[in-house]
């Protein structure tokens, strides 16, 4: 996903692996997501980066870190494997694991 930062605040998600009902809390998913991104006084920028796995409607935390962000910023996610993915944030990749259930 490409993200249009213009101020601070807000969450950015992609789901991956989605159930029909994952939206709905009860489903499965795998999901990413870049968190309050917080612009500074000299116009810096950090954000939240986290992952997520869902298995029928419980969340576990797979995946946080802090990145540097700005607009027009590049947030993509590969399923590497069954259990295995990696978050490419302007390029720079950030690998995480998930219960193959």
């Amino acid at each position: 996903m490409t993200v249009a930062l213009k101020q601070s605040g807000g969450y950015y998600v992609e789901y991956l692996r989605a159930s029909s009902n994952a939206l709905t809390g009860a489903g499965s998913y795998v999901s990413v997501e870049l968190q309050n991104p917080t612009f500074n006084a000299s116009g810096g920028c950090t954000a939240g980066l986290a992952a997520y796995q869902s298995i029928n409607g419980t969340v576990t935390q797979v995946l946080s870190s802090s990145v540097n962000c700005h607009d027009g910023m590049q947030v993509r996610t590969a399923v590497t494997s069954a259990t295995g993915g990696l978050i490419f944030v302007n390029g720079y990749p950030y690998a995480f694991s998930f219960s193959s259930h």
